[in-house]
């Protein structure tokens, strides 16, 4: 955490609020679908399920009579019934996906009956909507509102492509309670890192390898914490083609390890899918929590490289040299050894 300077404030709500809208004009509907069960009850009769629409960003209410969720879904007489198997919910998602794409009214709720008939209606609140969001009283990032953010497509898991001030760039968005802590250690460690190195601003971490955050996003009044805004910052090493990767990108990376070790910072989970290249360099986004198992950055930056050398395009002699720099990062932990070989 910085130990000098200004850092974002936060205070707890005042009253208990939610904020999971049904529609919201601002973002381009498509017709992709992918629901995911989030919870399940039942009782005597009924099964029901909290659905997320993840490309509409949807909460559904889905409630299957027993009598057909046991003759469809769940074929054992076992009431109430185990924990979902992959299967079923597989079966129940496949199920949901059919009924958005069927209908064209306007619902957040279906109840199918014994015989298999649905209806549909709209509840008032349906999910799991966020109640415990935290106030930002005070930010070191620029503040943008929930209603400017415009345009947003769904890009993958909590992150949307989206316009902000005629600017196209990310939003990453805090769909959860229980997401919270991760939201805030994205805030607090890029402002650890400012801290440490001074003259850097919020705005220039791109510098340093590290996404900016470009505005940290609220809702309502008092202001809500909402989700963060952030530039593209390139594509994930994960989805790099074949030889988009260089020696010159694990030089990056290394350096901005570095940097990290040297403001205290841990990101927590270096890999493929958390690395992006842009050009030459790298950035390093989603410092949201410590993955299990996780020994260092230092370690993990060696791991990744050694996946690398197995498969960037250069001379056997180049791949071993980045061989020998992830040894040195994964047994030694020596960053400047690492540095050495990369930037021979």
């Amino acid at each position: 955490m910085p130990k000098t300077g200004r850092v974002t404030t936060f205070l707890p709500q005042r009253q208990a609020s939610t904020f999971s809208p049904f529609y919201d004009p601002r973002r381009v509907y498509t017709n992709d679908h992918a629901p995911y069960i989030y919870a399940c009850t039942n009782d005597g009769t009924w099964r029901s399920f909290n659905v997320l629409d993840l490309p509409q960003r949807r909460w559904y209410e889905v409630n299957i009579h027993r009598t057909w969720y046991e003759g469809n879904i769940h074929t054992s007489s076992a009431w109430p019934p185990p924990p979902l198997s992959e299967a079923e919910q597989d079966a129940v998602e496949d199920l949901v996906a059919h009924h958005i794409a069927q209908q064209s009214n306007a619902f957040n709720t279906i109840n199918i009956d014994g015989e298999g008939s649905a209806t549909y209606e709209i509840k008032a609140s349906i999910g799991v909507p966020l109640r415990r969001q935290p106030i930002v009283s005070d930010s070191t990032f620029p503040i943008a509102y929930h209603e400017d953010i415009m345009e947003k497509r769904y890009l993958d898991r909590a992150v949307d492509i989206c316009k902000w001030n005629g600017k196209s760039c990310l939003y990453k968005q805090l769909e959860f309670d229980g997401l919270i802590p991760q939201m805030r250690r994205e805030i607090s460690s890029r402002e650890a890192i400012c801290d440490h190195f001074s003259g850097i601003t919020p705005a220039q971490l791109s510098a340093l390898g590290v996404t900016p955050i470009l505005a940290v996003v609220v809702h309502g009044d008092p202001p809500l914490l909402c989700g963060i805004l952030m530039p593209h910052a390139g594509i994930t090493i994960e989805h790099a083609s074949h030889g988009q990767v260089t020696v010159r990108h694990l030089l990056s990376l290394v350096n901005t390890v570095g940097y990290l070790c040297a403001a205290g910072v841990i990101h927590g989970d270096i890999c493929t899918r958390n690395v992006c290249i842009d050009r030459g360099s790298t950035q390093l986004i989603d410092f949201g929590e410590i993955a299990p198992g996780y020994r260092n950055d230092v370690v993990a930056a060696g791991e990744l490289l050694l996946w690398c050398a197995e498969r960037i395009v250069a001379p056997d002699a180049v791949k071993a040299k980045v061989t020998r720099a992830a040894s040195d990062l994964i047994e030694r932990e020596d960053i400047n050894a690492a540095l050495g070989l990369l930037g021979e």
